[in-house]
């Protein structure tokens, strides 16, 4: 059998996912393929780099993506439907590679067209959503101003809630692409990360304050022209998307059952979904910890400090516990770009139990959960399939989790954990305090905890889902 994996690179969440279960799937005498785009360079067209790596994978990478990701702040929702420069060389490399599954996990710098090249190839396709990158080109369905949840697809949130026209422009995405690739090319990585926030935060302040002008020469409004168009291409952008997850994919895959409710709600057929929980690597070398379960009880929370990740939840109900309750607060984790949050947050700090313990590697993850009694995982956003929640639980760490997204799929309220309401200070306030009060029924939530499942599980899953398609 031979799989192509499709993503957005060898990096971030999805990308380490992607590692891994391409590594399993070597394991079993899969042909593993996989396209990515890849860095910018100075060769400025886009062209796909092969190469081989150690487990013995086909690498394509597509370098000079025309298409930017959307972390990058930049979304053009025309070219996310169809890009040709990058349609031509996914196709080559379809009739290189001649693959029978085509599995895709993210989209971030590619385009949703890619689906149906699959499909004018006559190659099934497995599409996995990891976020709502189909309904909402932000990934997350959180509005950029405010923050709060979106209830989209929406074309007109989407205009208001991303960077304005003017910024996503063909002639400022060349500038930006010139840019990053100069970058890359002649400044060191340890530069490169010492001045990557300042930069950014000057990038962030240009866009909010180079307005398009409202008029031209001859008094013509091109604000409401460019709103208009730019709405219109959202719109064609959803109704693209919606079609091809109907009709085009051979099988999509959620990763809980929220995310399968969210698109089958947006109008995808309920028959083309299944859920499948994705596997962890954490479950195999995380070994379930031995503390002694005793006052202080420490509250832990690890992970990247941003405001979807609800940490200011979680300092202002650690603030508010009675000064009898015993407990401690162990925070892990930095802000990255969002430095002011950070700094926000231990303003918000009012108790010296808290220690703010700074980054750590995920070699590091057995010391850090070994110090913890009950990791706090407090989204505000639809979480998905959290990493934390999995880390935790194969570590033998009972979890209060914010009951949103698929976190819900995992922490059993009352058997492995609990749930409070996603943003709801009180009722956190609550469950902490009755778990620092209540060491027997940490322990008891200990004992609930079931074996998580492991990326080789997962990927002889995967394995007998390919196999399902093929043989029709």
């Amino acid at each position: 059998m031979k799989v192509l994996q499709v993503s957005h690179s060898p990096f971030g969440g999805v990308g380490v996912l992607v590692t891994n279960l391409t590594i399993e799937l070597a394991k079993q005498c899969v042909e593993v393929g996989w396209f990515y785009p890849g860095e910018y360079d100075l060769l400025f067209r886009p062209y796909v780099r092969r190469s081989i790596n150690q487990q013995g994978v086909r690498l394509f990478a597509l370098r000079n993506s025309p298409n930017l990701h959307i972390a990058q702040g930049l979304t053009h929702p025309e070219d996310e439907i169809n890009q040709p420069s990058i349609e031509s060389r996914f196709d080559a490399v379809l009739k290189e590679f001649r693959p029978d599954i085509v599995h895709f996990h993210d989209f971030g710098g590619l385009c949703s067209s890619l689906i149906g090249i699959a499909g004018v190839n006559s190659v099934k396709t497995v599409n996995s959503h990891h976020s709502y990158w189909f309904i909402c080109p932000k990934q997350d369905l959180i509005f950029a101003s405010g923050p709060s949840i979106c209830s989209g697809p929406n074309a007109d949130s989407c205009v208001r809630c991303l960077p304005y026209p003017v910024n996503r422009s063909r002639l400022n995405r060349a500038r930006f692409s010139f840019g990053q690739r100069i970058v890359y090319r002649f400044i060191p990585a340890k530069v490169r990360k010492r001045i990557k926030e300042p930069l950014l935060k000057i990038r962030h302040q240009f866009q909010a304050f180079a307005p398009l002008r409202d008029t031209c020469e001859d008094g013509k409004n091109i604000r409401g022209k460019v709103t208009e168009k730019l709405r219109r291409s959202y719109v064609e952008r959803e109704k693209e998307n919606l079609r091809l997850m109907s009709q085009e994919v051979s099988l999509n895959i959620a990763v809980s059952s929220f995310v399968k409710r969210r698109f089958v709600e947006w109008g995808v057929p309920s028959e083309k979904f299944i859920v499948q929980h994705i596997g962890t690597h954490a479950a195999e070398f995380l070994k379930p910890v031995s503390r002694e379960i005793k006052p202080p009880i420490v509250f832990g929370f690890i992970g990247p400090w941003n405001y979807n990740k609800g940490l200011h939840i979680l300092i202002e109900s650690y603030n508010r516990l009675s000064s009898d309750v015993k407990a401690r607060l162990i925070v892990y984790g930095e802000p990255g770009v969002e430095n002011e949050y950070g700094n926000k947050l231990k303003e918000m700090n009012k108790k010296p139990s808290v220690e703010f313990r700074g980054r750590y590697h995920y070699e590091d993850l057995q010391r850090v959960l070994s110090e913890i009694d009950v990791l706090v995982v407090p989204p505000v956003w639809y979480d998905n399939a959290p990493q934390v929640v999995f880390e935790g639980l194969s570590a033998g760490i009972p979890i209060i989790g914010a009951r949103i997204g698929g976190i819900p799929d995992f922490v059993r309220d009352g058997e492995n954990g609990m749930l409070f309401e996603a943003g709801n200070v009180n009722e956190l306030v609550k469950k902490m305090s009755v778990l620092a009060n209540d060491s027997a029924l940490i322990m008891k939530f200990r004992d609930g905890i079931r074996p998580m499942k492991t990326m080789r599980e997962h990927a002889f899953e995967t394995i007998s889902l390919y196999h399902s398609l093929i043989d029709g």
